[in-house]
């Protein structure tokens, strides 16, 4: 199952995303900042991407000893991924660098966060982003279920597939709806009907 989650994460990360223009938000970045944040983010997507390319990959798939070397590297370099975050985000707050730069990859960066920084610090930033409607609903409910999905337990918002086109089982299937609307999501039946999904029997 998380080798079929890993295929469609990134897809739905684009999906959920797709017709969302953030409201415009008063950053006060200068030229001068916007440059260096830029360059710094492009730095930080580039390391984040560092032991996730095909290659490596397919290495990680086929040897178990070099899987556990692979994702110790990349912890590693994920931890200090979110020191350089931190320190933008205390200058410049995150919904300021939600609403500026906000195709470019951050729920993909929080998503592959060590739980112990990903749950604590990022949720409630992209909650608040949410409330805020500088981010989408589906930004925040990927990003939890998909911490779900890496501890082995099952989604609890209904945003990924774990089938060609059947989404995967939920926590609570009875009270899907509730937990969705609580911040701000559609009916799974009317996420299903506009992306042709069908429920997990």
């Amino acid at each position: 199952m998380r080798t079929i989650l890993s295929l469609f994460c990134f897809t739905f990360i684009i999906v959920g995303s797709i017709a969302f223009k953030a409201p415009i938000v008063n950053c006060n970045l200068l030229v001068k900042d916007t440059l260096k944040v830029t360059k710094e983010l492009k730095q930080i997507k580039d390391f984040d991407q560092t032991y996730r390319t095909r290659y490596y990959l397919s290495y990680r798939d086929s040897f178990q000893y070099l899987k556990d070397s692979i994702e110790a590297l990349q912890e590693v370099i994920d931890r200090k991924n979110h020191v350089k975050l931190t320190t933008l985000i205390n200058k410049y707050s995150y919904n300021c660098l939600a609403a500026k730069y906000y195709e470019r990859f951050f729920v993909s960066i929080f998503s592959h966060m060590p739980d112990d920084i990903m749950e604590p610090y990022y949720q409630p930033k992209v909650l608040e982003a949410v409330k805020a409607k500088i981010q989408k609903p589906y930004d925040y409910a990927a990003l939890v279920d998909w911490m779900y999905f890496r501890r082995g337990d099952n989604q609890m918002y209904g945003t990924y597939q774990c089938g060609l086109k059947t989404l995967c089982v939920m926590q609570d299937r009875k009270n899907i709806n509730k937990i969705r609307a609580q911040i701000g999501l559609e009916s799974i039946e009317e996420y299903c009907r506009k992306n042709n999904f069908t429920m997990p029997e």
